[in-house]
């Protein structure tokens, strides 16, 4: 059952990137960036589900064309519209691409920055990151539907 569900997200996401490249050839760029963003939401939720960090890292590995494609994107609307905060967007989601290369080379060099930490602190930690990863999904549909008014 699960693996079927990961399976049709997947065909999801595909889809949904390649009707992001078809607006985007058609010149409908607002509609290309829904796709493509409804496209990294569903790659982002798969890519939490997968526990083993290789897999992790081969996956978002695999998805670096949407974060091409959607950065791409962002710089072409914002030649066309400057004042719409598409370049602010854009590199947000180059850093966040960065960032997440980042975390995956730290990883695939087996860094254990927390190896002595007791427990309790690493719980903290766990709560932080999900209280900031809240605040940046808030703060990213606030920021599109900004740029929708």
């Amino acid at each position: 059952m699960i693996k079927e569900t990961t399976q049709e997200e997947t065909d999801k996401s595909l889809i949904l990137l390649s009707l992001a490249k078809i607006e985007k050839s058609l010149g409908n760029f607002s509609s290309s960036q829904n796709y493509i963003e409804r496209s990294l939401n569903i790659s982002e939720k798969l890519l939490k589900k997968l526990s083993r960090q290789d897999l992790r890292t081969s996956f978002f590995s695999s998805k670096q064309d949407l974060f091409e494609f959607y950065i791409e994107l962002l710089w072409q609307r914002h030649k066309l519209e400057p004042n719409g905060g598409f370049d602010a967007l854009a590199v947000q989601a180059n850093e966040r691409s960065r960032g997440r290369n980042l975390v995956d080379t730290l990883n695939e060099s087996q860094v254990r920055i927390t190896a002595n930490l007791p427990s309790e602190l690493m719980q903290n930690e766990l709560q932080l990151r999900q209280i900031i990863n809240a605040k940046d999904n808030q703060r990213l549909i606030a920021l599109r539907a900004k740029n929708k008014v």
